[in-house]
């Protein structure tokens, strides 16, 4: 299987960014690809979640959740509307001190030569927007907030401090 890879630093806290990219409802406000979303499950979240959605174009894609990792990410598969035999993709949330970093892969093998290459290709470009999408969010609305790491290393005491230490 080929994999497609992508990441972006976004300086906001893993919780909020988990927060926004959890509601599936919110995808076409920060993914290129779609106009719009409809679940096809109750469910709104979780493995097992299934939704449509439809491009600017017309073209609908059938997605489903395979695991779903709180407050880290999750996995999930085209389950029709596009020309794979195999696909997982996987979005993850990772924490450092500087922010959060969003890797997004795609791990897909191709049924067709020629349109998979030009769909591969369409939605590799559309990965990398996305991301800078999902970034843009946060530095215009939810990035207003101070963002405090929690990971961060604290300085060193001065001598003031270390006089006054008493084990």
């Amino acid at each position: 299987m080929q994999i497609i890879d992508k990441r972006v630093q976004i300086v906001a806290p893993s919780q909020a960014i988990w927060d926004f990219i959890r509601d599936i409802s919110r995808n076409p406000s920060w993914q290129v690809d779609y106009a719009s979303v409809s679940f096809i499950t109750p469910r709104r979240e979780g493995p097992g979640v299934r939704w449509r959605y439809t491009t600017p174009t017309g073209h609908e894609c059938v997605i489903e959740i395979s695991a779903w990792y709180n407050r880290i990410g999750y996995e999930y598969h085209y389950v029709d509307g596009m020309p794979f035999r195999e696909n997982i993709g996987r979005i993850r949330l990772q924490e450092i001190p500087e922010g959060t970093i969003v890797q997004w892969t795609f791990s897909y093998q191709t049924s067709g030569l020629f349109t998979a290459r030009r769909v591969v290709k369409q939605l590799e470009l559309a990965i990398e927007d996305n991301l800078q999408n999902l970034k843009k969010q946060f530095s215009q609305t939810r990035g207003a907030r101070a963002f405090e790491s929690k990971t961060l290393m604290r300085d060193a005491p001065d001598v003031s401090i270390r006089e006054q230490y008493k084990p």
